[in-house]
């Protein structure tokens, strides 16, 4: 090798470090939001105290009411539901249908976390105390209504309020009891609910057709932006499910709203995302992580998986998913700490222990030090062509140096402005 020809394995292994920043700053943030302690659920706001501007959103059980059950009339029904099902009175849909003239209720289904959402393990058969009704577990010893479960049920009606994001497998159970009830002939009804996250907002990476399980039933991307109504429609098209599908359909909800402005009062669908917030939390969490996972993976060298082969373009896709999971994360921490000093939520112990080791010193420094490295990284890629003589180079070796350079010189400056901001933003706590 000439004096002057770089070694493309060495820069490889120079690089390693850059990404090993970017994976150090994700694992930190995952640890401090598995921190958190269980927190008793805030409580819940219904009718005109629910919002303050616009018209209410009415979900799929309120315009069932408004239309008086009609769509229900004379059916045996299963319902599957948990706590998120309640209507605009704050009744649980349970009770809403066990009263509701002319329809039978016959038995409950409760996806992942029980009938409650309290249970964040495999959870078991029960009997509704307010009811009497049975309770079969769809996440216990079966993830499927059995065809014992079904017998002498006319309609099976789903009403769970979604998370926005594709890994939640409340769309899972929601898929398998389409394929229930199409096998018994059962007609399957959704009321529907808004995803939180709004209906334009599309990201993350589609899921491989071979990974699909019971956190991935179908081939879409992280966060979706279609409600639980529209999946079931979309599952019922392109799974050939052919099962009598039914939307009851909410009123006064546009797609680009997001929860925060539906007036309605946010409900945790699981012990693991109690608020608003850590719906942006959790997918940017995934996103990041997954971003420099995948850019780890192609670093070195251009991977095939199958008949495709993943390159630079991939990497630069890596990128960007680390980035907009960056922001989604600095996000949901911005609006909760905005949230509590405002008075609108009660104080958070691990927003305390935030500000206690993550200062804006330490924020300043740790952007600095992404500064630094993305700075030697382009300094480095900058001598690559000039080993070159500042001519032509092969764009599959230098981008895989830019391509880390660029992503730690944005993370850096978008590390010490959002220290500023947080700062800014717990003037009023200290």
């Amino acid at each position: 090798m000439r004096h002057n020809q770089a070694s493309e394995p060495m820069f490889r292994f120079r690089l390693l470090p850059s990404f090993t920043l970017i994976a150090g700053l994700a694992l930190c943030i995952v640890a401090v939001s598995s921190e958190r302690k269980p927190a008793s659920p805030a409580p819940t706001v219904f009718g005109d105290d629910a919002g303050k501007t616009g018209d209410h959103t009415k979900t799929g059980i309120d315009v069932l009411e408004s239309e008086k059950f009609v769509s229900l009339r004379g059916k045996r029904v299963g319902l599957i539901t948990n706590q998120t099902g309640m209507d605009s009175q704050g009744r649980r849909t349970i009770d809403v249908l066990a009263h509701a003239d002319g329809v039978k209720l016959v038995a409950l289904f409760s996806p992942e976390h029980g009938i409650e959402g309290k249970v964040d393990a495999i959870v078991g058969n029960a009997t509704d105390a307010a009811t009497g009704l049975p309770i079969y577990s769809l996440y216990g010893d079966t993830k499927r209504p059995t065809d014992q479960m079904l017998r002498g049920i006319d309609a099976l009606v789903f009403d769970v309020q979604g998370a926005g994001v594709r890994f939640y497998t409340f769309i899972t159970t929601m898929g398998y009891c389409m394929e229930a009830a199409s096998k018994h002939q059962i007609a399957f009804f959704v009321l529907d609910r808004p995803d939180p996250l709004g209906g334009e907002k599309i990201q993350g990476p589609m899921l491989d057709p071979e990974r699909m399980s019971f956190v991935g039933y179908f081939r879409m991307p992280v966060i979706y932006a279609m409600t639980l109504g529209e999946l079931a429609q979309m599952f019922n098209a392109e799974n050939r499910t052919a099962v009598e599908l039914h939307i009851i359909a909410m009123k006064n909800w546009r797609r680009s709203q997001t929860y925060d402005q539906t007036g309605l009062k946010w409900i945790p669908p699981s012990p693991n995302l109690r608020t608003i917030n850590e719906v942006f939390l959790y997918p940017g969490i995934a996103l990041m992580v997954v971003g420099t996972l995948l850019g780890l993976w192609l670093l070195p060298a251009p991977r095939t998986f199958g008949s495709v082969t993943f390159d630079v373009h991939t990497m630069l896709y890596c990128a960007a998913m680390v980035l907009l999971g960056f922001q989604a994360m600095a996000f949901a921490v911005f609006t909760k700490l905005f949230a509590i000093t405002e008075g609108l939520l009660p104080p958070d112990p691990t927003l305390d222990k935030l500000f206690r080791y993550i200062t804006l010193e330490v924020g300043i420094g740790v952007g600095s030090v992404l500064l630094a490295a993305g700075l030697g990284t382009s300094v480095f890629a900058v001598r690559f062509w000039e080993a070159r003589n500042f001519g032509e180079l092969d764009y599959a070796h230098s981008m895989r140096i830019v391509i880390p350079a660029v992503l730690l010189l944005i993370l850096g400056v978008q590390t010490v402005f959002a220290s500023f901001f947080l700062s800014v933003l717990g003037l009023r706590r200290r």
